[in-house]
């Protein structure tokens, strides 16, 4: 009677490092495995099967959760984007005034001192 045990770890690791399929495949190939075990590795694969769905189940679901963190933060991104054109926007239109009332203030500077050099020339011609 050949019995077949395993835990879900012991199995899945068995299945992923091939050992399991390669015992398997060999005691088909001799012949050992047809009738004596067919039960049992019946079972066994069904119990593969079970493990690897839910493996699968499990991956998927990770991916899909990884999907939509990724989603959000591009979106997240793209906001933060906007904002960041919104404020150079900004800044450059704030330069601009900076700018023009800069060109404003020397504009007037350059005039009051026009109009301060013609008061003192007539307050020189009026003392005189």
């Amino acid at each position: 009677v050949c019995l077949v045990r395993a835990s879900e770890d012991h199995l899945y690791n068995s299945i992923m490092s091939g050992d399991l399929l390669d015992v398997v495949h060999e005691s088909a190939r001799k012949g050992t495995l047809l009738s004596s075990c067919e039960p049992e590795v019946k079972e066994l694969m069904r119990q593969i099967d079970v493990l690897l769905s839910s493996k699968q189940d499990a991956t998927d679901g990770q991916v899909r959760t990884l999907k939509g963190q990724l989603q959000q933060r591009e979106r997240e991104l793209s906001s933060l984007r906007v904002s960041v054109q919104e404020r150079n926007t900004q800044i450059e239109k704030l330069k601009e005034q900076v700018k023009h009332s800069e060109h404003q203030l020397k504009v007037q500077s350059s005039d009051h001192e026009t109009q301060l050099l013609r008061l003192r020339t007539e307050l020189n011609r009026l003392n005189k």
